[in-house]
């Protein structure tokens, strides 16, 4: 049955249904009804006869077993699978491929937020891990060197702290601040080899380079002291009072005030030159003028 069809009502064959259709045509009649008269016994698909049992049906369509599992479980072309394993080829390519400014990026972000907060060991460690990732950025590379030259700076290695502050300095000379800390670097390097004509010098330059940063007048004021101390006359005693304070006018901790005003106090009354770490060791409690303690 499923080569016959219906012609206006009519059950027809194939041939006899083209010749009633071809009629119609040289007579400008309506349009004829015409649909396929399926045989529910006969595979709508592949033709297969059951012989007298009814098939099931998908959409409308009686099909065999076999025709059912290849319309409920088509499966894809080959063309279609290559270009899905293509695409995954490219997105996994994509992912290695990036994968060092994901990581870059990743340890830039919380360099950045580890300095916010003060963390200057972490900001260092993680602006190191952001240049690993991405040898070649050259963001990363001055972040690093500036992070990295704090940090030491704060662990009083003034001579590792200069040259990442002069790495940085070659790597970006448009950015005038960081002479500022070049300037402090050497100034503190001078009062460590005891050259303290230089560390005047290069703080005067610090404050040159940032006149209202109080840790240039402190800088001057510790210089002056020294210089006072090492057998210099009155008029540096002067100096580095005049000088602290400025520092004292422009200095927000009064924490860090208190501590720097004895430590410039107990320089100038003994005359003894020693570095903050080991003021502190010897005055854990403080100090204050008068007998030993």
């Amino acid at each position: 049955m499923n080569t016959f069809f219906s012609v206006d009502g009519q059950t027809v064959c194939e041939s006899c249904g083209n010749k009633i259709l071809a009629e119609k045509k040289k007579t400008a009649a309506p349009p004829s009804q015409v649909y396929r008269l399926a045989d529910p016994t006969v595979c709508g698909k592949c033709a297969f006869d059951t012989g007298g049992v009814v098939l099931p049906q998908i959409a409308g369509l009686h099909v065999c077993p076999k025709c059912q599992d290849l319309i409920r479980n088509r499966p894809f072309p080959i063309w279609v699978k290559g270009a899905l394993a293509f695409l995954l080829f490219l997105a996994v390519f994509a992912q290695v491929r990036n994968a060092p400014y994901f990581l870059g990026y990743i340890r830039y972000s919380q360099a950045v937020k580890a300095f916010e907060r003060g963390d200057l060991a972490q900001a260092a460690e993680y602006s190191d891990l952001a240049t690993r990732a991405l040898p070649g950025d050259l963001t990363l590379q001055m972040l690093r060197a500036f992070y990295r030259g704090i940090y030491l700076y704060s662990e009083d290695r003034t001579g590792d702290a200069l040259r990442e502050f002069e790495s940085y300095q070659k790597l970006n000379p448009q950015d005038e601040s960081i002479r500022f800390w070049i300037f402090v670097c050497r100034s503190s390097r001078a009062f460590e080899t005891g050259d303290y004509a230089a560390m005047e010098r290069w703080a005067q330059e610090a404050i040159r380079s940032e006149p209202d940063n109080p840790r240039a007048q402190g800088i001057l004021a510790s210089a002056y002291s020294c210089r006072f101390a090492s057998g210099g006359g009155e008029e540096y005693r002067e100096k580095a009072l005049a000088a602290f304070r400025t520092y004292e006018a422009a200095e927000t901790d009064p924490a860090d005030r208190a501590e720097f005003e004895m430590r410039l106090r107990h320089r100038m009354t003994t005359r003894e030159i020693i570095d903050r770490k080991e003021f502190l060791r010897r005055f854990p409690n403080g100090w204050t003028e008068g007998p030993s303690q």
